[in-house]
């Protein structure tokens, strides 16, 4: 499993890297058997918020044959889906609707506590140098988490559509938007399928791109601009 792990950070970090569905969803397994990642590396990041997502999404839209080319870093677009057959490849770029800094101490949290909080402010206070490190956090009842998880995705779709103007690989490409594995998966696609449905009410809401996914970083929630809801799972 650990021999899996490092296979597929040096695959995503080093280099452009081409994988089918079958080969992507193993090393997903494997990955997540192997225990914690950790937060700081930026292997965390590439995984949870761009691997395992675009699984997702090629699991959900793609033929049999579909394969997932993750471009190399510097690269202006995430990943390529070669569709196979007649089809042309399709350029697929990912964001996130997470506060990066509340999901630091949201982890840092869950480290000391053995549990974290999804809703709410959070914030840290004093240091670890000192000894008086401490993470506060504010009750939030989960009704309000549509409202939350509604303004996220709105600002990081706003960010990818002003970088746009400047990037004309964005151009008919497909966006995905990773989301926090919340709520629990019964109540996901009734939580999340009306946001989802307001925000890519009309195409012109999300223009340059040409479809676009939400997706949970779990890949247990899926929801296709196209007009379907999927549900997808990458086990």
């Amino acid at each position: 499993m650990t021999q899996s792990l490092q296979s597929l950070k040096a695959r995503l970090l080093e280099g452009k890297a081409v994988f089918t569905i079958a080969e992507a969803s193993q090393y997903i397994d494997d990955v997540l058997a192997c225990g914690a990642i950790d937060t700081n590396d930026r292997f965390y990041r590439r995984f949870f918020y761009e691997f395992r997502p675009l699984v997702a999404i090629a699991n959900a839209v793609g033929p049999p044959d579909i394969r997932i080319v993750f471009t190399a870093s510097g690269e202006r677009i995430d990943a390529i889906f070669d569709l196979g057959g007649n089809n042309a490849p399709r350029n697929v770029e990912m964001t996130t609707a997470v506060d990066g800094q509340r999901e630091a101490l949201m982890m840092e949290h869950l480290d000391v506590h053995g549990f974290a909080p999804v809703l709410g402010e959070i914030k840290a206070t004093g240091t670890r140098a000192a000894g008086n490190r401490r993470i506060e956090c504010a009750d939030v009842r989960a009704y309000k988490y549509p409202d939350e998880i509604s303004s996220r995705m709105e600002a990081a779709l706003s960010a990818k559509k002003q970088k746009a103007l400047s990037n004309p690989h964005y151009r008919g490409a497909w966006l995905g938007i990773a989301i926090p594995d919340f709520p629990p998966a019964p109540f996901k696609k009734s939580r999340l399928d009306p946001v989802c449905s307001r925000l890519l009410a009309s195409p012109e809401a999300f223009v340059p791109f040409s479809r676009v996914f939400v997706v949970s970083v779990v890949g247990d929630y899926l929801f296709d601009s196209a007009g379907i809801p999927l549900t997808a799972s990458v086990r």
